[in-house]
């Protein structure tokens, strides 16, 4: 139903507040949020979904939503990640592979209990001061060499800089998110639906904060799902308007993205069980908050065979 007129300068006033909000929240949860403070990230948390549900509700522009969602991401850029401790790893793997060193080949406490015979390669000071604040030091890396390759040239670009280390990661982080954005205003007015359901990821708190906030890659596997739809699509270039792949099929993409982290799970659950009439269902899925909490709990201990 279209907004009457008189109202409508009121709406733009609310979402503008709504959006004032949300990167209040973010803020807050980017510099003065720790992690032990359940309370007040659960605060933040439920302030920037209120405003996300409503935002998507009220059927926010698209270009005040593309333009929310490159400030929120922007914000984070200089933090250290609060909610995960996940990073010293990727930058302890980072540094190996900067300097030659195989990042799988042994744990850290292998690496520092006996040093390699070519160790003056190594930068030792660094790593000696990773190890104690790495959440999995008896473990192999899990991490696979795309990621192993920006860690490097994260590391290689800043090695003994914690904060230039995390920009560089997440400026590749913000350039999938982009793409990701890109491919989605191309691909959803391609399958019936309206562009503006590109918001219903790129404005998704979990989106925001598990990718640009811990700088986890779940980002780059949503823009290379999406990559891969966008290959397909062009070999379907007979679609009629309105066709495109049953709900099925979105709904078996939805579980490998789900599989791959929880903010690739949240943004295609977002997009693929949303209300009728072109208008995604303005809630924080409870199944995105599962995934939250399950990616940080403590990991059972998974080994990388020795290359």
């Amino acid at each position: 139903m279209p907004t009457p007129p008189s109202s409508a300068p009121w709406l733009r006033a609310g979402q503008l507040v709504a959006l004032l909000l949300t990167g209040a929240a973010y803020w807050g949860l980017a510099y003065a949020t720790p992690r032990t403070h359940f309370g007040q990230l659960l605060g933040l948390f439920a302030v920037a979904g209120a405003a996300y549900a409503w935002l998507l509700h009220t059927r926010l522009p698209l270009r005040w939503g593309l333009g929310a969602a490159l400030v929120f991401r922007l914000l984070w850029l200089p933090a250290t990640p609060a909610l995960s401790n996940d990073f010293y790893r990727f930058r302890w793997d980072g540094l190996l592979v900067s300097h030659g060193h195989n990042p799988f080949a042994k744990t850290p406490r292998q690496l520092l209990a006996a040093t390699p015979t070519d160790s003056a390669a190594l930068p030792l000071p660094e790593l000696r001061h990773l190890l104690p604040l790495l959440n999995s030091p008896a473990y192999f890396s899990v991490y696979p060499p795309v990621c192993q390759a920006l860690y490097g040239a994260a590391a290689r670009a800043f090695p003994t800089s914690q904060t230039g280390f995390l920009m560089v990661v997440r400026g590749a982080l913000l350039l999938a998110d982009a793409g990701a954005a890109a491919l989605l205003l191309w691909l959803l007015p391609l399958a019936g639906w309206p562009a503006r359901r590109a918001l219903a990821y790129l404005l998704h708190p979990l989106a925001v904060v598990e990718v640009m906030g811990n700088v986890h890659m779940e980002g780059a596997v949503v823009f290379f799902l999406l990559l891969t739809g966008a290959l397909l699509a062009r070999r379907r270039a007979g679609w009629p308007p309105g066709a495109g792949p049953g709900r099925g099929h979105q709904a078996a993409a939805a579980a490998g993205a789900a599989a791959a982290g929880p903010a690739a799970g949240a943004a295609a659950l977002s997009l693929v069980f949303g209300g009728a009439g072109g208008q995604p269902r303005a809630a924080v899925s409870p199944l995105s908050f599962v995934g939250f909490t399950a990616a940080h709990r403590p990991q059972p201990g998974l080994v990388f065979p020795k290359f």
